[in-house]
């Protein structure tokens, strides 16, 4: 069966997974996106690892580095993720979008625009919160 470690090895190359392993009853692997490494598994009740229920999202989210984040988020919507935030500069100096693959995990695709002092990033939260 499908899960998303096999989805998001279909990304771009330099995004592909590096190695996978079946281990009797579990099925790993191990992927690159960027300069994070991520290692993801089937559910199995030996490992107390449990799949997402069908129709629900992952509580957590995967945050990944990226060269071009709208190019990501498109390449990703196109191979079967949905969008939960559209790409957009934000005032903490980043673009960051928002997807779900579709195995229900959240990722969070950004690039780092610019690096803020602590009195910048302030003065550019109190201009975004009103």
């Amino acid at each position: 069966s499908a899960c998303s470690w096999q989805w998001w090895r279909t990304q771009k190359p330099d995004e592909r997974c590096h190695k996978e392993a079946m281990v009797e009853k579990l099925k790993q692997g191990e992927f690159q996106i960027g300069t994070s490494m991520i290692y993801v598994s089937l559910g199995s009740e030996d490992w107390k690892a449990a799949s997402i229920p069908s129709g629900q999202l992952s509580p957590c989210v995967f945050v990944i580095d990226v060269e071009n984040p709208d190019e990501s988020f498109a390449h990703a919507l196109a191979e079967g993720g949905t969008a939960i935030e559209e790409p957009k500069d934000q005032f903490w100096g980043m673009r960051t979008s928002i997807l779900a693959d579709p195995f229900g995990y959240r990722w969070n695709l950004r690039k780092v625009l610019e690096v803020l002092t602590s009195e910048q990033m302030l003065e550019r939260a109190k201009e975004a919160m009103g």
